[in-house]
């Protein structure tokens, strides 16, 4: 079998797979440059060769996009159905897990698990609405597993913040009446709590995935 990344190379343009649903596809050289983003991100995160991640995700074009990540890595990796047990899933030994709940997002990647209990998401409290807004928007440097999730990370003021939950996307639509030129953009907002406890409201000024929507910088909005 031919690796994905000879044709990066020589059939970038060429599709690698195709949502049977949806339609949606990603080539190769999508998934190369994807699968590249999120390996170093493992890397950051202190993974090495060897170790072992565990996944929780829709069937999307994002479910390749880590396990490529995963295998040049050089990680093994196991998608779990969400029909396992907490005991189940706890006895593949996974030093990170993602999660994805289908009707509101949870993503704990980065979350060091010592025991599965601590992937609970039920007993959180929700957010509400910030208490104080920052006018304009402060744009930050923000790390995330793909284009289109939330971050694990970002850095305001020099000051890199790890974040510990994010909960979103809430997506807000451009002021389309006012300008033509708002018609498609979007911001997508998150809600994201750093290793400190602190809470911040944050947004994506696009999709994630379409240039149209907006070019995909990142900005802190407000504080919890």
């Amino acid at each position: 079998m031919t690796h994905p990344s000879v044709y990066a190379r020589t059939q970038p343009n060429k599709i690698a797979y195709q949502m049977a649903g949806t339609g949606k596809a990603i080539t190769y050289r999508e998934l190369d440059e994807l699968s590249n983003q999120g390996a170093q991100l493992f890397r950051a995160l202190g993974l090495k060769e060897g170790d072992h991640i565990a996944f929780l995700i829709e069937n999307r074009l994002a479910f390749m996009e880590i396990c490529w990540a995963a295998q040049r890595s050089g990680l093994y990796y196991t998608a779990i159905s969400r029909y396992l047990t907490q005991d189940e899933i706890r006895s593949f030994r996974a030093r990170y897990v993602y999660l994805e709940n289908t009707v509101e997002f949870y993503y704990l990647m980065a979350l060091r698990v010592a025991s599965f209990d601590d992937v609970k998401v039920s007993d959180r409290q929700p957010y509400g609405r910030p208490v104080r807004l920052l006018d304009p928007p402060q744009q930050v440097d923000a790390m995330a597993l793909l284009p289109d999730h939330p971050p694990i990370a970002f850095t305001w003021r020099r000051i890199r913040h790890r974040v510990r939950h994010a909960d979103g996307p809430e997506r807000i639509a451009g002021e389309w009446w006012k300008r033509d030129g708002e018609m498609r953009s979007v911001r997508d907002y998150f809600r994201v709590e750093d290793e400190e406890g602190r809470r911040y409201w944050l947004f994506r000024r696009g999709d994630g995935a379409d240039s149209v929507t907006g070019d995909m910088r990142w900005f802190l909005h407000g504080f919890f």
